[in-house]
């Protein structure tokens, strides 16, 4: 399995962060490369329909919900509109201080097609840009 992680340094505070990323649903808010996306259900096993601004879309179903540790796990359904599958992502908030907090999000995944170091720029991009929409949301 590939890995791909990003960690940055955001001045929000976690609890504000955290609050977006747990509701799962709304990831358009904060990763422009999502156009939309639709969730069904509550809590673990809540599933969301995500579709991309090239009119792509896929699956995702929420596996891990920890509040306590402000971390969340999910997975993308397979088949997806990516170059890889078996995709599994952590999301994770870190306080610094009381309005500063480091975001985690990584993932391990297969490759199916193109390289390793393409699916690794891809995935970057996405949390980053990400990753920055949160500290946009709160700033």
């Amino acid at each position: 399995m590939d890995k791909t992680e990003v960690n940055k340094t955001i001045n929000t505070s976690a609890e504000n962060v955290w609050g977006i990323i747990s509701q799962f649903s709304g990831i358009e808010k904060y990763v422009p490369a999502i156009e939309n996306s639709v969730g069904k259900g509550e809590g673990e096993g809540m599933e969301r329909t995500c579709t991309m601004s090239n009119g792509a879309s896929f699956d995702e179903t929420l596996l891990k919900l920890d509040h306590q540790n402000m971390e969340l796990q999910y997975d993308i359904h397979d088949p997806s509109p990516f170059p890889f599958s078996k995709y599994v992502a952590t999301m994770k908030v870190t306080p610094i201080d009381s309005d500063k907090c480091e975001v985690s999000w990584n993932c391990t995944y297969q490759v199916d097609s193109g390289s390793v170091e393409e699916a690794d720029s891809m995935l970057s991009g996405i949390f980053l840009s990400g990753i920055e929409g949160l500290e946009k949301l709160n700033s």
